[in-house]
């Protein structure tokens, strides 16, 4: 057990990896300005590409760490192979950057937090291993406390050895022991733990480490336990309660606190009831008129929307089973959905003009309300994001259709075919389904029995496919007719 050295080499050496600490610095800013405007998952990809310039200081962790909780907070979803393809590389900063990506965006996942940690020990980096230690600890006994698993409470003690961790590691064993009391490999662990432990609380490692003395264990067990309490992503044993008074205490010391008005709003946010977030709207709009900060108005916004859906999805099952007031509510509330979102959108868009995010949801609203020509300036800027590409360029194709202009429709929907990868082949059918019928329209006009066969094509792909998809059976019956009759012409 390595304990005055991390794996074979110095900690401090990045063995001629490639380190841009400025370039680092830059992107980090980037992204806390993003965090600023609740939007997460860009913030997310712009600390992963800081931890590819530079993934050796805790710091860039923790900074990374805050966004993805604020993100739970709002509804994370995870990584899509997509998302992390975009920062993959060979390089052992790209293999951090591409876990802590995976992670940060599902981080109640000790997989996940796992394969951070091996690749951060890969790559000999003793500050962000330590930091990462005590948050996979965490999740690896919350994930082992139903129904544990002595295989994998062994792997993350491993990992927390490997990271010099041993308070950690010792907790995690100890738990190992809890399942299987028996095992003598695990008593002879516990040995060399303790000494570990030892010398990690007595200071002597992180003296061998040229850090000065080591601060010690918390004395104050109360202290102790709300530190333990907050780190909680869970809410387990009663730390939501707890985090809730403590941030509502905060609040009321400092209400002018962005800080203090954001971590009220998210843990008010991930309690979920309707009192709770009445609340979390009053504390945004109160925060937005005293210090004028627009993301607060936008966040309340963003609740208000999601009560709507949730409501909408309520009741679906008894519109599906044929309750009448079922189904008129969700009608009566799908259009004021619409005529919120839209309001909304208008306004984010007004606040933040550059943001293609925004603009495409402003695009697809417009849309819907059949404001064509709005929807089509805003689909037209989106088709210069990347990760809007594909959606804008076959909204826009719809529109050009609406309007009745198929050719250059049918030129927008092979741009969007010809943009679909393994992430997106489940647009493909729509897509293609659109594109027929603009053929079949502009053979129709145009009396071309050329484009009226490749509408044929079109609805022939996709009955190969799914022969269920749609109405796509009477589609090519009705294109079939069609090229018969322009063919006798």
């Amino acid at each position: 057990m390595a304990i005055f050295g991390f794996g074979k080499k110095s900690d401090s050496a990045t063995d001629g990896l490639s380190i841009d600490s400025e370039k680092a610095s830059s992107l980090i800013l980037k992204a806390q300005d993003l965090v600023g405007r609740y939007q997460f998952e860009y913030a997310l990809s712009l600390f992963a590409e800081a931890l590819k310039a530079d993934p050796t200081p805790a710091t860039h962790y923790d900074a990374m760490f805050e966004c993805a909780k604020a993100f739970v907070a709002n509804g994370a979803t995870p990584a899509s192979r997509d998302d992390l393809k975009g920062v993959d590389g060979p390089t052992p900063n790209d293999k951090i950057a591409v876990a802590a990506l995976a992670w940060m965006r599902d981080v109640d996942s000790v997989n996940k937090a796992s394969a951070l940690m091996e690749a951060i020990i890969a790559a000999n980096f003793l500050e962000p291993a330590q930091w990462l230690a005590p948050k996979l600890a965490n999740l690896s006994l919350h994930a082992n406390e139903s129904k544990p698993s002595k295989r994998s409470l062994v792997k993350t003690m491993e990992l927390l050895k490997k990271a010099q961790s041993f308070t950690e590691a010792l907790k995690i064993l100890r738990r190992a022991q809890e399942v299987d009391p028996a095992d003598g490999a695990l008593a002879a662990e516990l040995k060399q733990l303790l000494a570990g432990h030892a010398i990690e609380a007595g200071g002597f490692a992180e003296a061998a480490k040229g850090g000065g003395a080591y601060k010690g264990v918390l004395k104050d067990a109360a202290k102790q336990r709300e530190l333990e309490m907050a780190a909680s992503l869970s809410g387990a044993g009663g730390s939501g309660e707890f985090n809730l008074t403590k941030a509502e205490e905060a609040y009321a010391a400092n209400p002018t606190s962005a800080e203090a008005i954001q971590r009220l709003v998210a843990i008010l946010r991930r309690k979920g009831t309707p009192e709770s977030e009445k609340r979390a709207i009053e504390v945004l709009l109160t925060g937005y008129k005293a210090i004028g900060e627009y993301r607060f108005r936008l966040v309340a916004g963003d609740i208000r929307i999601a009560q709507f859906r949730r409501r909408i999805e309520q009741l679906q099952p008894l519109a599906e089973k044929g309750h009448t007031q079922a189904k008129a509510e969700i009608a009566q509330r799908a259009a004021q959905l619409h005529e919120l979102e839209l309001k909304e959108f208008r306004e984010r868009g007004e606040k933040y003009p550059t943001d293609r995010t925004i603009k495409f949801e402003l695009g697809r609203l417009e849309y819907e309300s059949g404001n064509t020509d709005a929807a089509m300036q805003a689909f037209q800027t989106c088709k210069e994001d990347a990760r809007l590409r594909l959606r804008a360029a076959h909204f826009l194709g719809r529109c050009f259709a609406r309007e009745g202009w198929h050719s250059d429709a049918v030129g927008e929907f092979r741009n969007a075919l010809g943009l679909i990868d393994v992430t997106s082949t489940d647009r493909e059918l729509d897509i293609r389904y659109d594109l027929m019928l603009s053929l079949a329209s502009q053979a129709r006009d145009e009396k071309n029995d050329v484009l009226a066969k490749e509408a044929q094509e079109a609805a022939s792909t996709i009955m190969r496919k799914d022969i269920g998809f749609r109405d796509i059976r009477q589609k090519r019956k009705d294109i079939d007719a069609l090229l018969r009759e322009l063919s006798a012409k």
